[in-house]
């Protein structure tokens, strides 16, 4: 056991200390002792304008700035940690954080790649707060590191938000013993996709910002006799979980007595391959004699819902088939089966649209937030419980899944949504990897090799702040009506993009959004659409869709310019 002061900036030859804003952003350049991904430093990144001490602006985003912390260890497994909490630290707030649900006492502790480990207040008395967590440690594949495969992880990452929180030390010992022997802490692994996912923050940092999945709160409602180990990344499907090698640091570290959570559904329903009853199917089989193989318990977890309607206000079930496909397969091969598509659908259904946005990411109707994420965990642990408690005796793994039951716990009780969660339609950067209102689905086929989605082929992005007709003044905004945003198209042939790098390396469509406009980056085929590079065209049904929804997302239809990138994505070099 050892006991670390974290007081001082992370020093490799040390093997301990502060993530400070100047080492992050001299990973993000590929400079210094860090890896260059936020996931790999606490799962937290400053936003590009925030500078330490730097005054509050208008069109900033308010929140809290994390103190992050690493602590270097000699190999992968889980990790018992006990972390010192000060309460006189210098004051972390930017901005007014009225809206964040935040208040001055409150704190939040995440580990390794944001995973939520702790939420509560520290002591009326001023003391110190002692938190204690079970640590996973093993390598992943970041965000945008596909092409590199697993990352190396040889640290527990550590990340304290609160308003005067101050990290004084940490305790840090091997968790691990011999498979078989007691006290032997095992690890729940976690396959999915977005809405099961970590997810990186930007600070400032308010709960409601960052998109979320439930597996990035989960260890919320577990005890320190078990570790999670979430891998689960955007955009992945049943295949490329596979392909883009997310599963193997799973096979190459789980033991037998360790458990593997999996959920997906939401990027296989668009691809034909994937059909519900057929490829689907198929591939989850797959992990599951794979994961018996290795003396694993599989668990298997239908899809979370999202909040989509049809026309006449009935609920628009997207996903149904894919839920009954799990529920089938876990009868047919007696796995356990979670199903937070049906507990996710009672609690939309119940609260409405209009009422179950402020749960979702701004903007967005499949991705939650980090309280919505908290919520959506408690609804999986509490399967945990039901139906792992009275799993069959006669049952493969019978003994472990009642074992993982004993291990759940209330979590840190209710997390109320913060007052800025009700703005649901704050202006922002809108991504929606399905829903996106923009989305297009011009084929059935995906239109580009590699592309994971046939869905994906329009998104708009809005300013940040609003742009110069807000003012900041989002009441005003409110009473006085706002005129139809001019509307920028950028038209281009290539997979999915990323938006933000594409902001950043065209001046032109940045200063768009800094003059308050909105921009469509809509994809196109060749061989849809034959383009005359003096004149370019949008895809009728891009046109048809934008005259459609204007109104609803106040912008006018008819472009003030179209910007055409014919061989490849704007963010291509």
């Amino acid at each position: 056991m050892a006991t670390y002061d974290v007081s001082e900036a992370y020093d490799p030859k040390r093997g301990y200390g502060l993530i400070t804003y100047e080492l992050i952003t001299r990973a993000a350049h590929g400079d210094g002792p860090l890896p260059p991904s936020a996931e790999l430093n606490a799962g937290f990144a400053p936003q590009p304008w925030y500078r330490p001490g730097g005054a509050f602006r208008s069109g900033q985003t308010s929140g809290f700035t994390p103190t992050c912390l690493r602590v270097d260890v000699p190999g992968h497994g889980n990790y018992r940690v006990e972390l010192t909490v000060a309460q006189d630290g210098p004051d972390t707030r930017y901005g007014d954080v009225s809206d964040t649900g935040l208040g001055e006492r409150d704190v939040l502790v995440f580990a390794g790649d944001r995973q939520l480990v702790f939420r509560g207040t520290m002591p009326e008395d001023g003391g110190p707060l002692t938190v204690r967590a079970t640590v996973n440690v093993s390598d992943f594949v970041p965000r945008g590191f596909e092409e590199h495969g697993p990352q190396r992880v040889d640290c527990v990452a550590l990340a304290v938000v609160g308003a005067h929180a101050r990290p004084v030390d940490v305790t840090v010992e091997p968790a691990d013993e011999p498979v078989g022997e007691p006290g032997r802490v095992p690890t729940v692994w976690i396959a999915g996709d977005s809405t099961v996912t970590d997810g990186e923050a930007q600070y400032p940092y308010a709960p409601s910002d960052p998109y979320c999945g439930w597996g990035a709160a989960l260890p919320s409602w577990l005890d320190g006799g078990v570790a999670v180990s979430n891998h689960a990344r955007s955009g992945l499907t049943t295949l490329t979980f596979r392909s883009e090698r997310h599963f193997e640091p799973i096979r190459t570290d789980w033991r037998p007595g360790d458990y593997f959570l999996i959920q997906f559904g939401h990027n296989d329903q668009k691809l034909p391959e994937l059909d519900a009853r057929g490829g689907y199917r198929r591939e989850l089989e797959r992990y599951v004699a794979e994961a018996r193989g290795a003396g694993v318990a599989p668990i298997l977890v239908t899809s979370l819902a999202r909040n989509t309607w049809n026309p006449d206000g009935s609920y628009q079930d997207l996903l149904h088939d894919w839920a009954e496909a799990v529920i089938e397969l876990g009868r047919d091969l007696r796995v356990p089966v979670l199903d937070l598509h049906a507990l996710s659908m009672a609690l939309v259904t119940r609260l409405g649209d209009e009422g179950a946005r402020p749960m979702y990411h701004a903007g967005d109707r499949t991705h939650m937030h980090d309280v919505g994420a908290y919520r959506m965990a408690g609804f999986v642990a509490g399967e945990m419980r039901r139906v792992l408690a009275d799993w069959p005796e006669d049952a493969p793994d019978a003994a472990a899944y009642r074992a993982l039951a004993a291990h759940v716990t209330d979590g840190f009780g209710d997390w109320p949504l913060p007052p800025r969660a009700y703005d649901v339609d704050r202006p922002q950067l809108v991504v929606d990897q399905y829903l996106n209102p923009l989305y297009l689905k011009y084929t059935a086929e995906p239109y580009n090799t590699g592309d994971i989605s046939p869905f994906r082929k329009a998104m708009l992005l809005t300013p940040v702040g609003g742009g110069e007709d807000d003012g900041g003044n989002g009441d005003a905004a409110k009473e006085t009506p706002v005129a139809p945003r001019p509307l920028d198209v950028w038209l281009y042939v290539g997979p999915a993009i990323d938006p933000e790098p594409v902001v950043a390396a065209h001046p032109k469509m940045a200063g768009a959004l800094a003059a308050g406009h909105a921009v469509a980056l809509v994809a196109y085929l060749p061989e849809e659409v034959a383009q005359d590079p003096s004149s370019p065209t949008i895809p009728p049904a891009a046109v048809a869709y934008l005259k459609a929804n204007a109104g609803r997302y106040g912008i006018d239809p008819e472009p003030v310019s179209v910007t055409l990138s014919p061989h490849a994505a704007p963010n291509a070099a």
